[in-house]
């Protein structure tokens, strides 16, 4: 006679696949896993899991980049299904980045998160069309970097059907002009590509002048924009909202209906 546990557990393995992704999806890496032993039903069940999140507490487990790298390798090879959103966090090695961006072009990725690549962490370059993503977010964007924002910008060129924008920057105050991170947004202006790119949310934003410089591209390139959203970090301030909410609209657009959001 099956024991209750055991009888609980096939209940939950007959639920409809897509409960059964949300359910595997609220579990830990390591627990999702473990999920096989259970019984034969449930072998590998966690490998359609649509929502690939490698976050802060997957990689507290590795001491470093390299050992998280093979779990990560690991899960890709033997995922099965589409995948639809995908966050990496903590991780710096821009090769390894590239390679994951073209395993998931294949599997339909729409939304899309780094968050605290530092260290040139972000492609510098991209020679495939990510042509599902409509979602990007970036966490932790210095404008500091030289070889940090082209990243930036060539991952968004590269998603021709970005609908929503994402990015918070670096919370550590540059208050200087950093000319060659300036000089290549100038020389990137007009050509950004996100023809369909209608939403951008900026978060830690204190209005400094690297910070709408930065703006000052986005506004300059993106035809179909329609709402900007600014939450400030207000403990940092350097303008208020009224004087940033003035700047930016004085700045040449592209589109000219854009609403602007200040929290």
């Amino acid at each position: 006679m099956r024991n209750a546990s055991t009888s609980g557990v096939d209940t939950i393995i007959n639920l409809p696949c897509n409960v059964l992704d949300v359910i595997l999806g609220c579990l830990p890496w390591k627990d999702a896993m473990k999920t096989s032993i259970l019984s034969k039903d449930w072998r590998y069940k966690w490998v359609t899991r649509q929502e690939l999140d490698f976050n802060d507490e997957f990689f507290k487990y590795f001491k470093q980049d390299e050992e998280a790298k093979i779990i990560i390798y690991q899960v890709l090879l033997v995922h099965k299904g589409p995948i639809l959103k995908f966050r990496l966090c903590s991780f710096t090695s821009c090769p390894d980045i590239d390679h994951w961006m073209h395993f998931l072009l294949k599997k339909n990725v729409q939304e899309f998160t780094l968050h605290y690549l530092m260290n040139g962490g972000e492609p510098e370059s991209f020679l495939t069309v990510l042509d599902n993503i409509r979602s990007l977010n970036f966490s932790s964007m210095s404008l500091s970097k030289i070889e940090e924002v082209p990243g930036v910008v060539y991952l968004i060129t590269s998603c021709p059907k970005l609908q929503d924008l994402t990015i918070e920057f670096d919370p550590v105050v540059v208050e200087d002009i950093v000319e060659p991170v300036v000089e290549f947004l100038r020389c990137q202006s007009f050509s950004l590509g996100a023809e369909k790119l209608q939403r951008v949310h900026v978060n830690l934003f204190i209005g400094l002048e690297m910070e709408m410089k930065f703006m000052k591209f986005i506004l300059a390139s993106v035809l179909v924009l329609k709402e900007i959203s600014i939450l400030n970090f207000v403990y940092l301030l350097h303008r208020s909202d009224k004087q940033m909410m003035d700047g930016m609209k004085e700045i040449s657009r592209a589109s000219p209906n854009i609403e602007f959001i200040f929290e």
